[in-house]
């Protein structure tokens, strides 16, 4: 069936084609900063799924509460372990608040505009998981954390959690997201090559497809069938 897909780029037409013999499931969103807007796991809460969002912006998950009243939505940041970071904040709900200054530091030159920074606590994913009795091989998860997506997944245990499909960003040269005269991307060479795939390889996960800035990760046993 066709549907207006809610996601930047059109990923979510990728994910709902991945994902589409599962007439119900169960999605994580890392990241998850609007429950429309850019969003992967619209019109999969459309079909009956639910799921757990995450971000670490108040005013996001206040407008998950009021919209996924199916969903458990967490407001706290994600890394690989427990501890406190600095954020960078442009905005309360803006999608390039991070935790990696680098990233903040050329977002702020291409804005013309400084960030605030403040101190937040980070879990992993491992610990809310466990906290909330998740099933060991959920159908998808999408992590979207502006430059801290390989810390993300480093905090979740893959030998344990085996979720059927992974979207993330790969973002191998950063100087492109800042270049307004560009398409911003990374070749299929880089996104192959980066430390993101290097790692969900190693836990038998196979590359299946990238576009822009998100990539598609299957599971081995997703990938067998």
């Amino acid at each position: 069936k066709s549907f207006i897909s809610n996601s930047a780029f059109g990923e979510e037409i990728l994910v709902n084609r991945i994902l589409q013999k599962f007439n119900t499931g169960f999605y994580v969103d890392v990241g998850a900063y609007n429950p429309k807007v850019g969003s992967l796991t619209h019109q999969l809460y459309k079909r009956g799924w639910k799921g757990i969002n995450i971000d670490f912006s108040e005013e996001n998950i206040k407008l998950f509460n009021l919209f996924r009243k199916r969903d458990l939505s967490i407001r706290i940041a994600i890394s690989d372990k427990e501890s406190v970071k600095n954020s960078y904040i442009f905005d309360p709900s803006s999608g390039t608040n991070t935790l990696e200054k680098d990233y903040a530091e050329g977002w702020s030159k291409n804005f013309g505009k400084n960030y605030k920074v403040k101190k937040i606590e980070c879990r992993t994913l491992t610990s809310i998981l466990n906290q909330h009795n998740v099933k060991k091989d959920f159908e998808f998860l999408n992590v979207d954390v502006e430059s801290h997506d390989l810390n993300v997944l480093k905090g979740l245990n893959l030998d344990i959690y085996k979720p059927k499909l992974i979207t993330c960003e790969i973002i191998v040269n950063q100087r492109n997201l800042w270049d307004n005269e560009n398409m911003y991307f990374s070749s299929l060479q880089e996104v192959m090559n980066s430390e993101i795939t290097k790692y969900l390889q190693k836990k038998k996960y196979k590359l299946v497809s990238h576009y822009y800035l998100t990539s598609f990760f299957i599971s081995e046993a997703l990938y067998k069938k």
